[in-house]
């Protein structure tokens, strides 16, 4: 977001740089947006799903007004059981983790190995029939692009002198040795 050359990453950053003078305001702001985080998780999912308020009131027993209070709600008001019956209406799964705040780097990481957990499992499924070989096989290669498409997309917004002047990672010792991709995914 830019306002007057100046780029913020968010709301709460973008107001602080035009109004300093409101500390009080700004951290009410920042408070007010982060009590409201659940109920904006449970608008995006409502509304990924294609499903206007009536339909997921319908899917939940309910009024539209209720779906309403509830995607406008503090954090404090939704309960336990709203969000089991919100992933259950979705056909989603709920699981909630306690860990410490990540920056962007550590979520990455953890997403990574969580990704690398995964591509095995179905690596190693993909040994019980043929079919599932061929499925797993097309999957990878479309994760492949998926992937190198996220970093191409995140790269290309890098300040144009970071890529000529950013050192290079080291390879972790335990690391596997790095190989091109034609020789991860057979064609």
């Amino acid at each position: 977001m830019k306002l007057t050359g100046k780029t913020y990453t968010n709301v709460v950053d973008m107001m602080r740089g035009i109004m300093p003078e409101e500390k009080e305001w700004c951290d009410k702001l920042e408070n007010n947006i982060a009590n409201r985080q659940l109920s904006r998780t449970l608008f995006v999912m409502r509304n990924h799903a294609g499903l206007s308020q009536a339909e997921m009131a319908h899917r939940l027993g309910c009024t539209q007004s209720r779906i309403s209070k509830l995607e406008s709600a503090p954090s404090s008001a939704i309960s336990h059981a709203d969000m089991v019956a919100y992933a259950k209406a979705l056909d989603l799964s709920l699981d909630i983790t306690f860990h410490p705040k990540l920056n962007s780097a550590q979520a990455i990481k953890i997403h990574t190995d969580a990704i690398r957990s995964h591509l095995e499992h179905l690596a190693n499924l993909a040994h019980s029939d043929p079919d599932i070989e061929n499925g797993v096989i097309d999957f990878f290669r479309e994760t492949m692009g998926n992937m190198l498409d996220a970093l191409a997309a995140g790269a290309r917004k890098l300040p144009d002198h970071a890529a000529a002047t950013a050192p290079r990672p080291q390879a972790k010792a335990h690391a596997a040795p790095r190989r091109h991709a034609e020789e991860l995914v057979p064609a």
